[in-house]
């Protein structure tokens, strides 16, 4: 801050000594734009994904108020939108076009992005992904290709102040980039029933098969429900599951439960991939007492048998 000071404060001397009022303008300008860009924040790699994906799912949220089906992210053409963003912010410039003439529909098929029906881009210049948004379902053009039904994947990129967005319809019978998991778990799972005073129970594996052609990222585990403290997950996160591979964890009742039924929902989610869902429950029954029920007297006599006396057993939950 004391280094964009000193460049004002030398900057409104020297503004001073000049004589012409146009020399003056021309000095000032080049002074706000050298302290706009010395405070210019830095946006790390890690926020910029967090940004192009708050504008993905922004956009389906939109297409859902219209009856549109969600767009699917596209790894490959986010990183044709992103280098797009970055171009645009390291040359200065804010143009669909290039300075070298490279267009949308060239720098797809430079990534090998080429079997595809139609696409649409969207660029913005502005501090927040709202923002993006607003302008773009502000304008007809832009809101055209949010909203425009044969549109099937979305990749979006960001670099500082430049938004990118990158839509795409495939061709038929091309395979596009996916990210699909499946569950070996649906529906309601059981644990054995337990009784009261029971000891520790086995854990229930879960596998996570990703069917897709790309990467998954990272997947979020979790638990929730009104017994969701009753159970306890091997892992709460999954780092990343390669195209067509696997990974599992587990999930088990706790011990020292009162009896009654306990039922929870576990699901897996991330930001490429649709959220997957199955429920648990594991129920744990009252103690058993073994009671001697005698013939002829009026009372029970709890674990005793006495000898020439006929009885019955029963089993008796107090």
């Amino acid at each position: 801050m004391k280094t964009v000071m000193n460049i004002i404060n030398g900057g409104i001397e020297r503004i001073k000594s000049m004589n012409t009022l146009t020399t003056r303008i021309i000095v000032l300008s080049l002074i706000v734009m050298i302290t706009l860009s010395i405070s210019m924040p830095v946006v790390s790699a890690v926020d910029n994904r967090s940004f192009e994906l708050e504008v993905f799912k922004s956009v389906n949220v939109e297409r859902a108020k219209y009856g549109l089906k969600p767009l699917i992210w596209d790894e490959n053409v986010a990183a044709v939108a992103r280098s797009h963003s970055i171009d645009m912010s390291l040359k200065g410039y804010f143009s669909h076009i290039s300075p070298n003439g490279v267009g949308p529909g060239d720098r797809l098929k430079n990534a090998g992005i080429t079997k595809i029906q139609r696409m649409g881009e969207n660029i913005a210049l502005c501090g927040s992904a709202s923002r993006a948004m607003s302008l773009w379902m502000g304008s007809p053009g832009h809101r055209a290709n949010i909203l425009n039904p044969n549109y099937t994947h979305l990749g979006v990129g960001v670099c500082g102040y430049y938004w990118t967005q990158n839509f795409v319809a495939y061709s038929q019978n091309v395979n596009p980039a996916s990210t699909t998991i499946s569950l070996n778990k649906v529906g309601m799972n059981s644990f054995p029933d337990a009784i009261v005073g029971y000891g520790k129970q086995g854990a229930m594996t879960v596998t996570v098969t990703n069917k897709g052609n790309q990467a998954t990222g990272a997947l979020k585990i979790s638990i929730f429900g009104t017994n969701a403290n009753r159970f306890t997950l091997s892992a709460t996160s999954i780092k990343n599951i390669a195209a067509r591979g696997s990974a599992s964890f587990s999930v088990k009742p706790k011990t020292g439960l009162a009896a009654g039924p306990y039922v929870a929902a576990v699901s897996v989610s991330g930001a490429n991939v649709a959220t997957q869902v199955f429920n648990v429950e594991f129920i744990v029954n009252k103690k058993l007492n073994y009671d001697i029920a005698v013939t002829g007297a009026e009372r029970t006599r709890s674990l005793q048998r006495q000898p020439g006396i006929v009885s019955k057993r029963h089993y008796q939950f107090p």
